[in-house]
């Protein structure tokens, strides 16, 4: 079995969002994680020779040996692959629903109004659309002009167009949703979300809290910084109903301390004092060079022999790793990456928008 393998769960109220061409835009993205399998060797034996050498076999076993760092890499690419495809198949069937009970509620409104579905679109939404004023149109003009180089009365047309198309689906979303609620819509449809593993990891709150807030995490990332401090806020005001799970996820590319930092947390999970360590890493991102962190060990009063003794011997260099490939597959490629009951919330998330997706899940939990 998977260890990270994609899963579906209660989702509550949806809104329709059509599908708009914009001037502007930002396209995030993050990657994904885990699951460890011995590569497959489908109707072959280990003994098979593969080639003999001067009288020596040279069996599949060892070349599959030899192999292993390559059919890793092979098992997480298709992993990755198969999270990809299922949030993608989600997120098809969902853009489906939500345009199936769009056009459901319109319908009923519109022979309710005793007009046709276009005449109801005309009266209630599109007629509402007013035109843009001079300041809107050279605001986005001004995002824009370095792509568009062009000036502004060569461009302006388009502008228009776009922003009365963003006025006219904003006006249809509320709309739907107004219908939605007049026709009692219930949405059953699950959120996409991720089984990431928590045993075992450094964990703070009850195991059996009704919302688990899983943290890949990089304690030399300043977003990280920012997040940490929303989590403990979230944690604080919530109590024994979150379970916080924190991950490994150091960005060695460009924080060079943040490796070092990751074992040396997890030495200390070891000395059973995993938090103190975590918010004294964060306390100071920016001193995280082997002397600081033997500085914070002794500070919160880990045994100093033990400590430099793990540390030294990278005893758990492999688990960080470990850490980061679960993260890859379930999308993560960068720091923070929060995951609410599986959930994902991209980057340094506010208080008040974690809570929001926490109180979701609550509320999902009281009505089944």
């Amino acid at each position: 079995m998977n260890r990270v393998r994609p899963i579906f769960s209660i989702w509550t109220s949806l809104g329709l969002t059509a599908s708009l061409v914009i001037l502007t835009g930002l396209a995030c993205a993050q990657q994904a994680s885990t699951a460890r399998e011995e590569p497959a060797s489908q109707g072959t034996s280990e003994s098979e020779v593969l080639a003999v050498v001067d009288g020596v076999d040279l069996t599949r076993s060892e070349v599959e040996a030899k192999a292993a760092d390559d059919f890793e890499a092979l098992r997480v690419e298709r992993l990755q692959f198969e999270a990809e495809q299922e949030q993608k198949r989600h997120d098809a069937l969902l853009r489906h629903l939500e345009e199936m009970v769009a056009d459901k509620v319109l319908n009923l409104e519109a022979e309710a109004q005793g007009v046709t579905q276009p005449e109801l679109l005309e009266a209630q939404v599109f007629s509402k659309v007013t035109e843009p004023t001079e300041e809107e149109i050279q605001q986005i003009y001004e995002i824009n002009k370095n792509r568009l180089r062009q000036p502004l009365e060569a461009v302006k047309g388009q502008i228009v167009s776009f922003l009365n198309g963003r006025q006219r689906e904003n006006l249809l979303d509320q709309y739907i949703e107004e219908l939605k609620l007049k026709y009692e819509v219930v949405q059953k449809v699950q959120p996409f979300r991720y089984d990431i593993e928590s045993q075992g990891h450094p964990s703070s709150g009850p195991d059996n809290a009704p919302v688990v807030l899983v943290e890949f995490s990089d304690f030399e990332c300043p977003y990280c910084t920012r997040m940490n401090d929303t989590l403990n806020q979230v944690t604080s005001k919530y109590g024994d109903k979150v379970l916080r799970v924190f991950r490994q996820f150091p960005l060695n590319g460009i924080h060079p301390n943040a490796q070092r930092a990751a074992e040396a947390s997890l030495c200390a999970f070891e000395q059973g004092k995993f938090w103190e360590m975590h918010g004294r890493l964060f306390e100071r991102p920016a001193q995280l060079a082997p002397q600081d962190i033997l500085t914070k060990a002794n500070d919160i009063g880990l045994d100093e022999t033990e400590f430099q003794a793990c540390l030294t011997s990278g005893r758990f260099a492999g688990r960080v790793q470990d850490d980061m490939q679960d993260g890859r597959i379930v999308g993560v490629s960068g720091t923070p990456a929060l995951f609410i009951n599986g959930r994902p919330v991209r980057g340094a998330a506010s208080v008040e928008q974690v809570s929001e997706v926490v109180d979701e899940e609550l509320k999902m939990r009281e009505d089944r």
